[in-house]
């Protein structure tokens, strides 16, 4: 049973309605950076529940990475993949940890730093892309929820080695290793 959360909080009791009619489940709840969907509401006797997004004190059996859009592979098609430009970031300025992040890299020589003004308002698809397959690291910074985004598989897929944030603006770190770790 996959859950886009942030779109079916509403549905929560008909989705645990839908569950009681199973003999087992496999719940995975996605898209939910928010955290809108009530997932503690989830009861079944042989349920495991696997997440994106976690935040301390969730009850899942595994965290799942938000992973790039599914748009992003075809501006990596064919370029070149020299390094030679040290580091790369574009993302919005908009809470602690990116204003602490963007306070060092404006400072920082050896690569690139752009401050967009919001979620998907920065560079073109490709020009990002491009950039971030000639950095060798890119700085990931936390989500506004999740230390999790986009960033991380996204340099992963150009090659570039992510550095990554290990708190969340709320001090959480839950998605650093498996649930209980």
């Amino acid at each position: 049973v996959v859950i886009p959360g942030a779109n079916q909080y509403g549905n929560a009791r008909a989705i645990q309605e839908a569950l009681s009619g199973l003999s087992w489940a496999l719940v995975v709840v996605t898209s939910d950076e928010e955290r809108r969907y009530p997932i503690d509401t989830l009861q079944h006797p042989n349920m495991r529940v696997w997440l994106q997004y976690p935040a301390k004190g969730d009850k899942a059996d595994w965290y799942l990475p938000v992973g790039y859009p599914p748009h992003y592979l075809q501006h990596l098609a064919g370029v070149p993949y020299g390094k030679p430009e040290g580091w790369f970031w574009s993302g919005q300025v908009n809470h602690t940890r990116r204003k602490e992040l963007a306070a060092v890299l404006r400072g920082m020589d050896g690569g690139e730093h752009i401050e967009t003004p919001g979620f998907t308002q920065g560079l073109p698809h490709d020009a990002y892309a491009l950039r971030l397959a000639r950095a060798r690291f890119a700085p990931c910074p936390s989500g506004p929820e999740s230390v999790d985004s986009f960033r991380v598989a996204e340099a992963l897929e150009a090659w570039a080695l992510p550095i990554l944030d290990t708190s969340t603006p709320h001090g959480d770190a839950a998605w650093l290793g498996p649930p209980g770790d």
